[in-house]
């Protein structure tokens, strides 16, 4: 099966798609260390990276990390009162980060408690010094994809999606009648690695379209994430996966 854009790899799994990309996760990180002293990472919400963070925090890879060089921050957050009871900082925290010594001044939340606006602006500035004063490249993004081919808070037919600068933004998202705050897609395409996490019979046809587009209707926003220098990596199980070739 051959994507329809270059530098693509394709993982699919038997089981949680996470546990395919922990050895690579690793190997990213340790490198990243080795060469520059640290590990930049944006984190996912919902379902689909549980596992790995799960998978991370285990003693089987909890110690062969470098826990005190990465610096960690998210590629969106939640906003209503409602959403934030399954915040992506949460899920995060109570999988991964509260079973692993990374300092807390190296944990960057997205402060989605203030106003959308403030807060993306105020997030950006907050990355924007965490990288030397210089447009960010994360060593890896960490992506899910909604049935919608949304990703990130990138959702289809949001003023988001034309943003032409690495930037964090309040979206407003009509069909959830809901504001989130997202990385835009120059931001997600300057990473030197993505990795999607996608399970689920429910996502198969947008698997399929993303990866295997016919060219009709518009493009979905998970179809525009194409790292520029970078590497794109798809790990997906089988159920995700069921209407690729």
């Amino acid at each position: 099966m051959t994507p329809h854009f270059p530098n693509t790899h394709i993982c699919i799994s038997q089981s949680d798609p996470g546990h395919l990309a922990g050895d690579l996760l690793l190997d990213l990180s340790e490198k990243a260390v080795t060469s520059k002293g640290c590990f930049t990472i944006a984190l996912s919400g919902g379902s689909s990276p549980r596992g790995l963070y799960t998978l991370l925090a285990s003693e089987k890879f909890k110690r062969h990390i470098s826990w005190n060089k990465w610096f960690v921050f998210w590629g969106d957050e939640r906003t209503s009162d409602t959403e934030l009871i399954t915040s992506n900082y949460k899920v995060a925290n109570q999988t991964l980060l509260s079973r692993v010594p990374i300092p807390k001044a190296q944990i960057y939340r997205i402060p989605s408690e203030i106003d959308p606006d403030k807060a993306a602006k105020g997030y950006y500035k907050n990355i924007y010094e965490a990288f030397g004063l210089k447009d960010p490249v994360f060593d890896l993004i960490l992506l899910g994809m909604g049935e919608d081919g949304h990703t990130a808070s990138l959702f289809p037919n949001t003023e988001a999606l034309n943003e032409k600068k690495p930037n964090v933004v309040a979206s407003w998202v009509p069909s959830m009648e809901t504001t989130r705050i997202t990385f835009t897609l120059p931001l997600i395409n300057n990473a030197k690695n993505v990795f999607f996490l996608v399970k689920g019979k429910s996502k198969a046809m947008m698997v399929k379209e993303v990866l295997q587009p016919t060219g009709t209707g518009p493009a979905s926003p998970a179809s525009l994430v194409r790292p520029i220098n970078g590497e794109l990596y798809w790990f997906m199980d089988t159920l995700a996966s069921a209407n690729l070739p």
